[in-house]
């Protein structure tokens, strides 16, 4: 395969169909919810950013993909006592082509690429449920699971810069099980107190733009707190939260050596705090404001 042309081009065709069935009875509520998704990604850009040739960029990727989700609930969310179980599939194939030419011009024309060319595949499974029981009028508590399963696998062709034409190929699965856990406490009908932990999952796989090895899952606990109100029969809404998120092996793009590597960090956590608040003096006008902080750093990376 070849990129070539004079101008910089960015095409990126999509078709998706999705079906959104549902059931209500007395007894549960049923849901099925399909997808598909075709993609079609052409990218050429004169990464230089002089007029003269020397470094260009390409990318072409085809994919397409295919979920199934399917989930029984309890039929009243109003109730005392519900629960929701579920399953989910997703599958995945697609093909990726990478050409970064160089053309350096010293003592003489130094002419060299790199190229990545290769296909992939994913396939996920994960199964899911959540209970919830009010201790009180105001007090809810919530606990739910998620187990996972995802199996990758890669074969591409990689040359770097100034050097030979290399394969790689792998296949890996990763397992995963998350929980959460909810409490809340309804201070009115309009405002709404809460607390919640839930850990996190990033699957890991391999990387078409380095000669590398696959690169692991990433793993996270978030714990936060929150309030939300609305004020005023809803012409004034505020909301203020405050987290903590502790990553394990958080993936990392570097550049080394000339190639854009994935790795993973050991250990990062990540602390801030969100507020928001609208008002609507009139049904036509509102003002509203956002604050925000954050900090996030590497708590162990070398």
């Amino acid at each position: 395969r070849s990129i070539a042309s004079d101008e910089d081009i960015f095409k990126h065709n999509t078709l998706t169909a999705g079906l959104h069935l549902k059931y209500d009875s007395d007894a549960f509520t049923l849901t099925s919810i399909t997808g598909y998704r075709k993609t079609n990604f052409n990218w050429l850009n004169d990464g230089d950013g002089v007029a003269t040739f020397y470094v260009n960029y390409g990318q072409q990727d085809e994919t397409k993909q295919w979920s199934q989700e399917i989930r029984i609930a309890s039929p009243d969310p109003q109730a005392r006592f519900g629960w929701l179980a579920g399953g989910y599939y997703f599958r995945e194939t697609g093909s990726q082509f990478v050409f970064i030419p160089v053309r350096l011009s010293l003592f003489g024309i130094f002419d060299d690429s790199v190229t990545s060319d290769g296909e992939s595949k994913t396939n996920a499974y994960a199964g899911f449920g959540e209970l919830y029981y009010r201790v009180t009028d105001q007090l809810k508590l919530t606990l739910g699971g998620r187990y996972s399963h995802e199996k990758r696998s890669v074969d591409y062709l990689y040359k770097g810069f100034a050097g030979p034409r290399q394969r790689k190929s792998g296949e890996e699965s990763f397992n995963n099980f998350s929980p959460k856990a909810v409490l809340s406490y309804e201070l009115n009908d309009d405002a709404n107190l809460y607390v919640s932990v839930s850990r996190g999952f990033k699957s890991g796989g391999f990387n078409f733009l380095a000669f590398q090895d696959g690169f692991a899952p990433e793993k996270i606990w978030n714990y936060e707190g929150g309030y939300k109100a609305t004020f005023l029969d809803g012409r004034a809404r505020f909301n203020a939260s405050v987290f903590y998120s502790d990553f394990t092996d958080l993936q990392v793009g570097q550049i080394v050596n000339l190639q854009s590597v994935l790795t993973n960090a050991a250990s990062a956590e990540l602390y801030g705090l969100e507020a928001d608040f609208a008002f609507l003096p009139t049904d036509d006008f509102e003002i509203g404001g956002t604050l925000g902080y954050l900090h996030a750093e590497f708590t162990e990376f070398c």
